[in-house]
């Protein structure tokens, strides 16, 4: 190997670091001392598999799991609060002010959740969605009892149950996922 392959090995041995769970940094340092040992020709090849090696270890970490657990439903609030103001524009621009309200306040409940999540974590998700579900199921089983007649009654209803399947989804996400990392991290012990 020429000297630009073995510069290759070393940085990708310093990818491999970086990668490197805390928990594992001990690990990466001592493959990285291997590599020094190892002839050329195979020194680039052992560098791409300890690098595999250590984003296989950090992506199997339980505070990556949960760190991307959190911001997948961060990024999915905010995607849903878009598509709530762009259904909120739309019913806007075809008059129906009443569905457009609707909309509009879906879109604040969920970027304020996306901001919750993002600060707090998994734990302000389930402790703020588990209410709006609540409220939401009630508007699903109650709009034609609650709610003068409208021609917009089933689009109030069919938003509500979207609305409560989305819930269900995000807790079962963010309360099942911890849930399944401390399980995963019982056992391995």
């Amino acid at each position: 190997m020429t000297s630009d392959g073995r510069r290759r090995a070393n940085e990708l041995m310093r990818l491999a670091l970086i990668a490197a769970p805390p928990e594992r940094r001990e690990w990466a340092e001592a493959m990285r001392a291997e590599v020094a040992h190892l002839p050329d020709s195979s020194a680039q090849s052992f560098a791409w598999g300890c690098l595999w090696a250590t984003i296989r270890a950090r992506a199997g970490s339980p505070a990556f799991i949960l760190q991307a657990t959190r911001w997948v439903l961060v990024l999915g609030a905010i995607s849903w609060s878009a598509a709530s103001l762009w259904l909120a524009g739309r019913l806007s621009g075809a008059g129906a002010a009443s569905p457009a309200t609707v909309a509009y306040a879906s879109a604040a409940i969920y970027a304020l959740g996306a901001l919750l999540t993002a600060l707090l974590g998994l734990r302000a998700t389930v402790a703020l969605a588990t209410p709006v579900l609540v409220l939401v199921s009630l508007v699903a089983a109650g709009t034609e009892m609650l709610l003068p007649p409208s021609p917009h009654n089933l689009l109030y209803q069919a938003l509500a149950l979207e609305q409560c399947v989305l819930l269900v989804v995000v807790l079962l996400i963010a309360g099942g996922v911890p849930g399944w990392v401390a399980a995963r991290e019982g056992a391995r012990r």
